[in-house]
């Protein structure tokens, strides 16, 4: 039987870290800043594997795809409760005038 060379073996650790890393950030990214700053871990932890040449497969691909869309929704997110606290502040300080 012979074995392709040209394939990196995976690093089934970093890869389940990866993944964890990004379920946690898509799930904290209605909360914010919190799913932000995770999401932006799993991104690095995502990058730096397909970087160092991992197979972009299974579990390491669905990590990939999740911190993808965790880091751009918690980024949004975050904007609006920015947007809301402001607006908070400026109705409560019309209504006291």
């Amino acid at each position: 039987m012979e074995q392709n060379l040209n394939v990196a073996p995976i690093d089934e650790q970093a890869t389940k870290s990866a993944l964890t890393t990004s379920i946690v950030g898509l799930v904290l990214a209605s909360l914010g800043l919190p799913g932000w700053i995770v999401s932006a871990i799993a991104r690095g932890k995502c990058k730096k594997l397909v970087e160092g040449g991992e197979p972009v497969v299974g579990k390491l691909k669905v990590a990939n795809i999740l911190s993808k869309i965790g880091l751009p929704v918690s980024i949004v997110v975050t904007i609006l409760y920015v947007v809301e606290f402001i607006l908070g502040i400026v109705i409560g300080v019309m209504q006291n005038m």
